[in-house]
């Protein structure tokens, strides 16, 4: 593990903050995140924050490009969410507000288009 700017470092830049976090809890940390880039502070892609390309990514905020992420908060450009709040770009989401906002801007685009 590498220290830089108040975080240990492991692989795919995840991070974990040193006020909370031994080098040898964040380094058996950094072996539960699999295909995960840029978790903060991070067990199993639980909890996290700022996400990048996780898959079963679970109850984090600010994920982006996360496959099957699950109770998240604020996930961008993700796929197959569930259950999620404020989603934005995602595909296949199961959020009804988000499925909502989609629906209204297609219409709206295809208003456009006629005009």
């Amino acid at each position: 593990m590498k220290k830089e700017n108040g975080y240990w470092l492991g692989n795919n830049r995840n991070a974990w903050d040193v006020t909370k976090y031994s080098e040898k809890r964040a380094s058996a940390l950094n072996e539960t995140l699999k295909r995960c880039t840029q978790c903060i502070n991070c067990e199993d892609c639980k909890d996290c924050d700022f996400c990048r390309n996780c898959t079963d990514c679970t109850d984090c905020t600010d994920c982006t490009g996360c496959i099957d992420c699950t109770g998240c908060n604020n996930c961008k450009s993700c796929n197959d969410c569930n259950d999620c709040n404020d989603c934005k770009d995602c595909l296949d989401c199961s959020n009804i507000d988000h499925i909502i906002n989609f629906k209204n801007n297609k219409r709206k685009e295809e208003e456009e288009e006629l005009k």
